[in-house]
């Protein structure tokens, strides 16, 4: 069912939006032109400029002071894919067309073992097959693939779809006539040997593990604009860039370009294609690079991640505090995920969108996040460093207290001291930091803050989840680091959530006491506060924690309402005495539903969301059932 909202002119509920924008509604053409005026300001106006410095290279900077929420800018993919070798995370076909699973009927399962064994039985039972069910599977089946390149697609316009159709269906159906293992043969092929039916199947499913590799060096051939417009990105393995910083390229790098080349050149000289002489190691080098700091991955439902390489999101550079959020929206003719249904003749499938995500001044760069805030600043830098080539020199970084967070900050090593050590010296970024006392200023060598970090990981892989249990670990974990290191942090944000649930702690206790004990209620609403001012310092705009946040707020509204003694009551009859302690928990359930506002894909996140509108639904039916 398509998202609604209100006519931005006269509030009546319609399914419409903005095309360009995709985030306000109106339920008619002329209510759009009415408003384009009040609307225009903060849709489509560029509210950058392209520059270019040694230490970034090209990046976008504001050209004007802009206000949070603003839309910065709409991206459409030059390349769209599966993420190469991730079909091996689900047991269905994906469609190469709106990337829906393709549901795997039994009969058709039972059709291809069948078909499997008959082609080493005799002629007469060969003969039989095709007579009976055989026939009704061919048919179905060939309804599940393109008709010009055998590919899973799940209708006919998905094989149109703009990637499939213009570059691996363009390979495939191309493969001149006298390479006939690529052809299909929609009698059965009876008279080809089962080799020729392994052939094509490991043709295919080469291709389709590789897709994006394929997809990336056939734009040389489907689209010479697209073409230049991904060459021009940075790439990682740029030869210009690493001899000036002289930096020599990794032996692991060149084997992948290597693997990568020679797996595309066995193909195309296996299907025996006209592109197998333009295609140029040099090429697979630089778009290994480019994928590798440029791309984005991104889930479209729990089992299907895909890639893609937008131009001018790939301008924007890093910063642990992001002031720049990015979401994915379906383009209009198709919705994303689930399963596969009416197809998409879309030409991107997908459209990318940026908005500030806090105040952004003049002259200042827009910035994303390309590591994880979860994590303090040495597992970031070396990320970084691994990943994208570069030390993180930004504000956080740069704190030795991550601004407030304390997501760095041990326990002094010396005996009775019993002070913080903080990282030293965080500038300028170095592959290795010293840990500095603030208290007795002693310092402790990166290999010991290491050791210590990875007998952390180890104590949090090792504890089995429940509210004991967590509550054990965190104050071993307080002996040795600050209460708001980074794993501390992420064990309370889960130990909130198994406050108050009756599989989060000793079975042996009642659920009505454990849900009505006041003390450990006053403790989850703290926790949560603590929890959500941290976040405020990490990412104020909620860039990128928005669902911890979610999360936060959910619970947050649980452990209100059962102070007010209703989260027990099926009925909630309790509550309908307690209008504010209701009016408060709605508060936190609509900061938990906007935290997804720009969460408009069919992932496993959205959940979260319909919880919590089920639960405002049901409050606003006590507010008004029992209003006195």
């Amino acid at each position: 069912m398509a998202e609604r909202g209100k006519c931005q002119v006269c509030s009546k509920t319609s399914e419409s939006r903005c095309s360009w924008c995709r985030l306000v509604f109106y339920c008619s053409k002329a209510h759009q032109k009415q408003d384009w005026e009040a609307h225009k300001a903060t849709c489509n106006k560029k509210k950058y400029s392209l520059e270019c410095s040694e230490t970034v290279g090209r990046h976008l900077v504001a050209s004007e002071d802009i206000k949070p929420d603003w839309i910065l800018l709409k991206d459409r993919p030059i390349v769209l894919s599966l993420k190469a070798n991730s079909l091996e995370f689900t047991p269905h076909k994906i469609c190469l067309g709106c990337y829906k699973e393709i549901k795997v009927d039994d009969d058709e399962s039972d059709s291809s073992s069948t078909d499997s064994s008959s082609s080493s039985s005799s002629s007469s039972s060969e003969s039989e097959g095709e007579s009976g069910g055989g026939k009704r599977s061919e048919s179905s089946r060939r309804k599940q693939v393109c008709s010009k390149c055998d590919l899973p697609v799940c209708s006919k316009q998905c094989a149109s779809q703009h990637f499939h159709k213009v570059l691996e269906c363009r390979l495939i159906s191309e493969a001149p006539p006298f390479a006939p293992e690529l052809k299909s043969d929609e009698q059965g092929s009876t008279g080809k040997s089962g080799a020729a039916t392994n052939a094509i199947t490991n043709v295919r499913e080469t291709i389709l593990r590789n897709l994006i590799y394929f997809r990336c060096i056939l734009l040389k051939f489907a689209s010479q604009t697209q073409w230049d417009q991904m060459m021009s990105l940075q790439s990682q393995n740029d030869e210009e860039s690493r001899q000036k910083d002289g930096v020599v390229i990794p032996l692991p790098q060149l084997e992948r370009t290597t693997r990568v080349f020679t797996l595309i050149k066995t193909i195309l000289s296996h299907i025996n294609h006209a592109t197998i002489n333009q295609v140029h190691k040099p090429d697979i080098h630089k778009i290994l690079g480019i994928l590798d700091i440029n791309a984005l991955h991104f889930n479209i439902s729990q089992e299907i991640e895909l890639t893609a390489l937008f131009p001018t999101f790939s301008m924007l550079e890093h910063s642990c505090v992001p002031n720049v959020k990015f979401y994915l929206s379906p383009t209009n003719t198709t919705t994303v995920g689930g399963t596969a249904g009416n197809g998409s003749s879309g030409k991107y499938v997908v459209e990318l969108f940026c908005r500030s995500a806090v105040k952004i001044k003049k002259g200042e760069s827009l910035a994303i996040s390309y590591s994880n805030l979860m994590w303090n600043t040495e597992k970031r830098r070396e990320f970084l460093k691994k990943e994208r080539g570069f030390f993180c020199n930004c504000v956080r970084c740069s704190d030795p207290f991550e601004l407030g967070s304390n997501f760095s900050t041990i326990i002094c090593t010396q005996e009775k001291c019993k002070g913080y050590a903080v990282p030293f010296p965080v500038t300028p970024p170095t592959p290795e930091m010293q840990w500095k006392c603030t208290k007795c200023n002693k310092i402790t060598p990166p290999w010991q803050v290491k050791k210590l970090d990875s007998r952390l990981c180890e104590m949090v892989s090792k504890t089995k989840p429940s509210l004991p249990n967590y509550k054990n670990l965190v104050s071993k974990m307080d002996e040795l680091v600050h209460p708001d290191y980074y794993l501390s942090f992420v064990i309370n944000h889960s130990l909130v959530q198994l406050y108050g649930d009756k599989d989060g702690e000793n079975d042996s206790e009642d659920e009505n006491v454990r849900m009505h004990n006041a003390k450990m209620l006053e403790d989850k609403v703290a926790l949560c506060n603590r929890i959500v001012q941290i976040i405020k310092k990490l990412d104020p705009g909620l860039a990128k924690l928005n669902i911890y946040t979610a999360v936060i707020y959910y619970e947050m509204q649980s452990a209100i309402l059962a102070m007010g003694g209703g989260e027990v009551d099926d009925d909630f009859k309790i509550l309908r005495h307690k209008p504010e302690t209701v009016k408060l928990a709605k508060v936190y359930l609509q900061k938990c539903v906007d935290s997804f506002k720009y969460e408009l894909l069919d992932v496993p996140e959205n959940k979260l969301k319909n919880l919590a509108l089920k639960k405002m639904e049901y409050l606003n039916f006590i507010l008004t059932k029992f209003k006195r």
